[in-house]
């Protein structure tokens, strides 16, 4: 639990901005990478590092995209997309998976990730005019500039149909990830874990379905 903690804590930091705090989780990860916890959290996180062989590189990833996030992250296209959801949401999956079963997940990370980046890519359709309110930008730029859609498109009232254009590529690009649901619940044994993976997953792909059924008007 004081794992996840952990994982959620930095991102309410991020999404929150509150660096000061940020921070503080950084030099106390820094600690924990070098062996060295300076508190019973510390202790505990190396710990769980140490004995299901997770992976610096994962978290460290994770902890980078959650520090672009911080500070303003910038999307220029889907590539950047991609790299972006994969920080902030594949390796969240990969550095969980290792925990909820007895198989080697390495040969199904790349399922891991995608179904880590159709949940965010759900998240930031489902938030476009929240975020544009909050000063928040993830729709990849390439793409507003080939669908035509503005910033200020963004916080209507309704959404404008080359917003819903470009919000129907996304979701298509997310809805195909989601197939791979199947390959990583197939990996977990504990049917605890199985059917609290899958309502999650279910849970955002529901909530993508919902605003395709909307017409993506957000």
């Amino acid at each position: 639990m004081f794992y996840i903690i952990f994982l959620r804590e930095l991102d309410d930091c991020a999404d929150n901005r509150q660096a000061a705090r940020f921070n503080q989780m950084l030099n106390a990860w820094d600690n924990i990478k070098a062996n060295s916890p300076e508190n019973q959290l510390g202790r505990n996180l190396w710990n769980v590092f140490d004995v299901f062989n997770l992976s610096f590189y994962e978290m460290n990833q994770m902890i980078a995209g959650q520090k672009a996030d911080l500070y303003g992250v910038k999307i220029k296209d889907m590539n950047d997309l991609k790299h972006y959801s994969y920080q902030v949401a594949g390796t969240v999956g990969q550095l969980i998976m290792p925990i909820l079963t007895n198989h080697d997940v390495s040969g199904i990370y790349s399922h891991i990730n995608n179904i880590g980046i159709a949940m965010q890519i759900t998240n930031i359709i489902r938030d476009v005019k929240e975020d544009a309110l909050a000063g928040r930008l993830y729709l990849p730029q390439k793409l507003m500039e080939t669908f035509h859609v503005e910033r200020k498109d963004l916080i209507r009232d309704h959404a404008s149909d080359n917003l819903k254009s470009l919000l129907k590529y996304l979701a298509d690009y997310a809805n195909n990830l989601y197939s791979d649901k199947k390959v990583v619940l197939k990996s977990i044994d504990n049917r605890n874990a199985k059917v609290a993976v899958g309502l999650a997953v279910d849970g955002y792909h529901k909530i993508l379905t919902n605003i395709i059924k909307q017409k993506y008007d957000v």
